[in-house]
């Protein structure tokens, strides 16, 4: 057994085009001079700008425990952690006359992000003509924003001043903010019927609600490998995820009769075929109809070898191999795949590859 602890403090500037914005800049117009006498000068344009951002810092606490028994057969860490992040960085809308542009990046609040790493490495079989190991992590993560300097700021834009999350004091970021939608007695969505949460009469942005998140409570991996004999061995990668969400934006977009039926030409277009479930008239994008369950179960590689050994004069090796990426995903989520990297929000009509690769390695 071993016990450790550590502390620490990193930092980060990660605000994409944004990370040099507490210069004051300006742009050189290509259309727009200004004539003085006989001469035309180019007009610089000055640029938004907060010269008091900084990088976030975060704080990380570790406690961790190393094992091993049975002769180091089975190998292990079990990690709890803590993370603090103050000066979290985001960008967001600036008020009028606040500063020369609409949006742009801010020093928001604080983020604490907790939890638990486990590990395992068993060797199931050793034997001279068979092997067998396990590799093994799960990790559960909870992560909620602690301070905010403007609560409920609005992310995941879907369009028309619609938004469906948000960043909100207790919640994790990009939360589902929706309105809760009526069902019938089939359980079918009623086309526009929503709670009315606060009770006034009306429907409004009042009525809306904070309904699950896109980060998984748990994640898991596991993979397995086998040499069977002195030439054959065998490989497999899966992947899970827990308690993540998704927002089927594919079908908030286009699941629709308006989307479905041209009234200009009376042409018919396609739709997902989530619109039998609905039969929604109009967009109705700010439904916690389309925010579903996203976890699953994935099988990411499979791959199998041979090996020809002792070639030339008991010298070199040649190694044919084949293997399959992308194999197999287990999951309840109707589109294509719910493992989405958009904040929570899937928008793709494409299928991610399945890749079938044949391959040689030789040594000599």
């Amino acid at each position: 057994l071993k016990l450790r602890a550590s502390v620490g403090k990193t930092g980060q500037q990660d605000i994409g085009d944004y990370r040099y914005d507490y210069f004051k800049t300006y742009n050189l117009s290509s259309t727009l001079f200004y004539q003085f006498g006989n001469t035309f000068y180019q007009i610089a344009k000055a640029n938004g700008y907060n010269e008091n951002l900084k990088w976030e810092e975060s704080l990380k606490y570790n406690l961790g425990l190393d094992f091993g028994f049975a002769k180091n057969r089975v190998t292990g860490t079990l990690d709890f952690y803590l993370a603090d992040t103050k000066d979290l960085l985001s960008v967001v809308p600036e008020g009028p006359l606040e500063n020369l542009r609409i949006i742009g990046p801010k020093n928001i609040g604080r983020l604490q992000s907790k939890g638990v790493e486990l590990g395992l490495d068993i060797k199931a079989v050793k034997k001279e003509n068979f092997t067998l190991n396990f590799n093994y992590n799960a990790t559960y993560n909870n992560i909620n924003i602690k301070e905010l300097e403007l609560d409920n700021i609005d992310k995941g834009g879907v369009g028309l001043g619609g938004f469906v999350q948000t960043f909100k004091t207790g919640y994790s970021p990009y939360a589902f903010n929706v309105f809760q939608q009526v069902y019938d007695s089939n359980g079918k969505p009623i086309d526009g019927a929503y709670v009315d949460r606060n009770n006034d009469g009306v429907i409004t942005s009042a009525d809306k609600y904070i309904y699950k998140k896109p980060q998984a409570d748990v994640t898991m991996g596991f993979m397995t490998n086998a040499t069977f004999g002195k030439h054959i061995d065998f490989s497999m990668a899966w992947r899970a995820s827990v308690g993540n969400y998704v927002y089927d934006q594919i079908s908030a977009d286009r699941a629709q009769l308006g989307n479905i039926y041209n009234t200009v030409d009376g042409t018919i277009n396609n739709a997902p075929v989530d619109f039998s479930n609905t039969s929604f008239s109009q967009t109705r994008k700010e439904s916690d109809y389309y925010v579903k369950n996203g976890s699953f179960v994935k099988l990411d590689n499979v791959t199998l070898g041979y090996t020809f050994n002792n070639l030339l004069k008991n010298k070199g090796s040649i190694r044919f191999y084949t293997g399959v990426n992308n194999v197999l995903i287990i999951t309840k989520y109707k589109n294509l795949d719910p493992e989405v990297f958009n904040e929570g929000r899937d928008g793709s009509i494409y299928p991610r590859a399945r890749m079938f690769t044949l391959g040689i390695n030789a040594n000599f």
